[in-house]
């Protein structure tokens, strides 16, 4: 593999020389364009792979790449995988030497209590019903968080480093498993007394930039709301039938499902939206047949994939999230952004679940607990502590755990200060799990500031957004009106096994004013639309 990168390496002059425009090589990091010689030393050390992206001449008429490149024609790596996110707040280290980046230490400069510690005495296991919210709800927001982040992390203490609870972790430095109380109430008969973690995936460890530099995790997704989880970061033959603008299907009992091989699925938390967009997908292509049965195979592909990927954010943004979130979300998304305005478990009621949470990963690992494992990824990211969050947010000065008041039940500060010394070293996430709800909403304030800050910044950067008016191919006025009638009760009542009938809300329970009905009731895309005559 080396030999032929670097025989790509040497043919680049020479395709140039040819007069054909080749490929050119970014900096996955600084965005940067490479000349050859940087490429050679990137493909001599090995690194190309990690921290480069290939990206083909960009033409600013062509529709979303599956890569994610040329969404920012002035910076066509922007966009791409393995680029680095924007941080709200700068990262904070326990830095004793040029090259260790350890989590920070408390106000008195000890070790913060660990993030098992932390995460039972704040958060309580056992199966608690939701009273408002279905598991289609957890579902989907478990997807979407999954088209822009990656499983990579997982991965790595799952398949390639499964021993750091072993001897053989110990001197692995990217192990950093999360130690289990003795008297732990889930694990005090179960032998278990650690978790295996370890330390997120960085540009650092993965060699793009030198040891000495600030961390800065890595990620294989793409960093926009483009259903990556189903098209791929990359081009897959494997994914498409090359029929009928459709993806490629495996049957079982009658039943359809994406292919089990071929493909770099990554089925895992999220395999309820995967299968929910790839049989969807392949719904709308039948459905443009009808109207255009004279469009090929890649018109009606391209064209099925715009119009799910809109779907998905109609879904997302304003029919899940303004759930979540309240309505107030929209109004102040739509007061700072420039585009315009104008299987399946449904209803059964969302629960927390101390097997979901404590058995995250079903037989790959013995146990797990995710909930942990965010709060220690969060250290070992650098993320500054909880009081800063809510400063930049709000403006607080918050110097003691008395400034917590209103923000915070008492009972719940009281929790804090059993497992935190100083109000300073309290954790975002431990912050954010005790917050009393932000109100009209279901989630605590600081949640709702960090993003509704995301949210906004995906719009604003993506080029090929549903809603703008003059991205490529942007969909017409009559278009757009068919999107927003988008649902996921529709699209159930579409794709689902035997859906006949449903709630028009599908994220929260049936009942009053949500009461079940016939799919012939909910309304469904007209794909006349999109009829090319």
């Amino acid at each position: 593999m080396k030999h032929f990168e670097r025989l790509s390496v040497l043919l680049i002059p020479i395709v140039w020389s040819m007069g054909v425009q080749a490929d050119d090589y970014y900096s996955s990091y600084y965005g940067g364009l490479l000349n050859s010689d940087d490429v050679a030393e990137y493909t001599s050390n090995g690194t190309l792979a990690n921290c480069t992206n290939v990206v083909s001449p960009c033409d600013s008429t062509e529709g979303r790449r599956i890569d994610g490149t040329c969404n920012n024609l002035n910076y066509p790596s922007k966009g791409a995988t393995r680029t680095p996110y924007l941080r709200i707040l700068e990262a904070v280290y326990n830095h004793p030497s040029d090259t260790v980046f350890d989590p920070k230490l408390s106000e008195d400069g000890e070790e913060l209590t660990g993030a098992r510690i932390v995460r039972t005495r704040l958060v309580a296991d056992g199966r608690v019903e939701d009273d408002m919210f279905t598991h289609c709800a957890t579902h989907f927001a478990v997807f979407f968080a999954t088209d822009i982040t990656n499983t990579r992390d997982t991965t790595n203490y799952v398949s390639w480093r499964p021993f750091c609870c072993e001897e053989a972790g110990a001197s692995d430095p990217m192990c950093a498993p999360n130690l289990v109380p003795a008297d732990d109430y889930v694990h005090r008969y179960s032998g278990i007394r650690c978790l295996n973690m370890t330390r997120p995936l960085t540009f650092q460890t993965s060699g793009c930039l030198p040891m000495t530099t600030t961390p800065l995790r890595i990620v294989d997704a793409t960093p926009l709301w483009d259903l990556s989880p189903v098209y791929g970061n990359t081009v897959e033959p494997g994914r498409r039938s090359n029929v009928n603008g459709t993806l490629a299907i495996e049957t079982v009992n009658g039943v359809d499902f994406p292919p089990a091989s071929g493909v770099n699925l990554l089925l895992g938390v999220n395999f309820f939206g995967i299968i929910f967009f790839w049989r969807f997908h392949n719904h709308i292509a039948r459905k443009l047949l009808e109207v255009n049965q004279h469009w090929t195979d890649e018109q009606l592909f391209n064209t099925a994939r715009e119009i799910n990927i809109a779907s998905g954010s109609q879904i997302f943004y304003y029919e899940l999230m303004a759930l979540l979130m309240g309505k107030l979300l929209m109004f102040d998304l739509m007061l700072r952004n420039q585009a315009r305005y104008e299987i399946f478990l449904i209803g059964t009621k969302a629960t927390k679940n101390n097997k979901i949470i404590n058995l995250g990963l079903g037989g790959l690992q013995r146990s797990n607990d995710i909930m942990t494992n965010d709060l220690a990824k969060n250290r070992h990211s650098g993320f500054q502590s909880y009081i800063k969050y809510r400063a930049y947010c709000f403006g607080d000065n918050i110097a003691s755990f008395d400034d917590l008041k209103g923000i915070i039940e008492k009972e719940r500060i009281e929790a804090l200060k059993d497992v935190y010394a100083n109000v300073a070293d309290i954790d975002l996430l431990a912050g954010v799990w005790v917050e009393i709800f932000k109100e009209g909403s279901h989630v605590p304030p600081t949640f709702y500031c960090i993003v509704k800050d995301q949210l906004l910044h995906n719009i604003k950067s993506d080029r090929h957004w549903y809603e703008r008016e003059k991205r490529p191919n942007a969909f017409t006025e009559a278009q757009l009106a068919e999107i927003r009638k988008v649902t996921g009760a529709r699209i159930l009542c579409d794709i689902g096994d035997s859906v006949t009938a449903i709630q028009p809300s599908v994220f929260k329970l049936p009942g009053e004013g949500n009461k079940i009905v016939d799919c012939s009731e909910i309304p469904d895309i007209d794909y006349t639309a999109w009829s090319d005559n």
